[in-house]
């Protein structure tokens, strides 16, 4: 059998050869730093200019069907998440937690589902890094960004996303 682990130092080494933010494969855990990178707002944009913010979708923080209970690779996930969130660098910055359903039963079951996610993540940030829970604003998507539209039943739905809100006022 073929290892495709060559394949993966080929494709990292090009993205940070053309300056692209890593990539996080399907089932690996990204670092600290590769999280706190994708976090890190865009430099130079001027005033005038709409972006949108910076944010990290993680795979690899995923849910058992209909459940709300972290994985244990979500854990590793969150452990990586939490050392980024607690940088210096973001000291003071609020990050959004979104929590994403597949597209498997009601649109209001999968909206709560999806609350109850985020606020799971973001309980776990709070009580592992002592982040702040005002600096933590878990936010329910439920099936209304999925992921793999192809496949919306798929378990790469189940997932959250961190977005940086920016300075706390």
């Amino acid at each position: 059998m073929r290892s495709n682990k060559g394949l993966k130092i080929s494709v990292a080494a090009l993205v940070v050869s053309i300056g692209l933010p890593s990539l996080a494969w399907a089932g690996d855990v990204m670092s600290a730093e590769d999280i706190a990178m994708q976090l890190m707002p865009s430099r130079g944009i001027s005033a005038t200019t709409t972006a949108e913010p910076a944010s990290v979708d993680l795979s690899s923080i995923t849910f058992e069907f209909n459940s709300a209970d972290l994985t244990e690779q979500a854990r590793q996930q969150l452990n990586e998440v939490g050392k980024a969130l607690s940088m210096s660098a973001f000291k003071d910055t609020r990050f959004m937690i979104g929590g994403h359903t597949d597209n498997v039963g009601s649109q209001s079951y999968n909206q709560s589902l999806s609350e109850r996610r985020a606020e799971t993540v973001a309980q776990y940030l709070a009580t592992n890094f002592n982040l702040p829970v005002q600096r933590l604003q878990p936010v329910g998507w439920g099936e209304s960004k999925l992921k793999d539209r192809v496949a919306p039943d798929d378990a790469a739905n189940r997932r959250v996303e961190i977005v940086n809100l920016g300075k706390a006022q």
